[in-house]
């Protein structure tokens, strides 16, 4: 068995979990997979104050966990609220699309991730404050957690 990779530095953490391995994943019953989920709009954009109610809908594959989320195309000002298929809602309030990352790079963390079951939704509410029409898209950064049978120790 090789030893595990090390984790980069997590700015959020607080400095005793610094540096800790991760988990054998043989040892834990699931496997972590990095994924994205791209939310475009109907028609890839909003609509001069168009206000839309939209889901993301999670593959029932795996659980996913939101660990980040930026705009990857975006024209105009707009308001979004994220909530979770139970009804958790992922900001207090509407967030103004400018106090979003539009950047891969450097997305808007949400920490700590927030766990989106298998065959679940991230639901969307936006309203376009633009008086134009305004492309956008929504990229969830993430992972993908696959359920997998324990190895049972020798």
């Amino acid at each position: 068995m090789s030893a595990p990779a090390t984790y980069a530095l997590n700015q959020f953490a607080p400095s005793y979990k610094q540096g800790l391995q991760p988990v054998d994943q043989d040892q834990t019953g699931y496997e972590d997979k990095a994924y994205d989920y791209i939310y475009n709009p109907p028609g890839g954009q909003l609509t001069a104050n168009q206000q839309l109610q939209d889901a993301v809908e999670i593959d029932t594959d795996a659980d996913f966990y939101i660990a980040a989320w930026y705009l990857s195309r975006v024209n105009g000002i707009f308001q979004i609220q994220l909530t979770d298929a139970a009804g958790y809602q992922l900001s207090k309030g509407s967030v103004i699309a400018s106090a979003v990352s539009f950047t891969a790079s450097n997305p808007t963390v949400l920490s700590p991730a927030h766990p989106i079951p298998a065959g679940g939704k991230i639901q969307i509410l936006i309203q376009d404050l633009s008086d134009a029409n305004n492309p956008l898209q929504i990229v969830f950064k993430g992972w993908k957690r696959f359920r997998r049978p324990m190895r049972q120790a020798a």
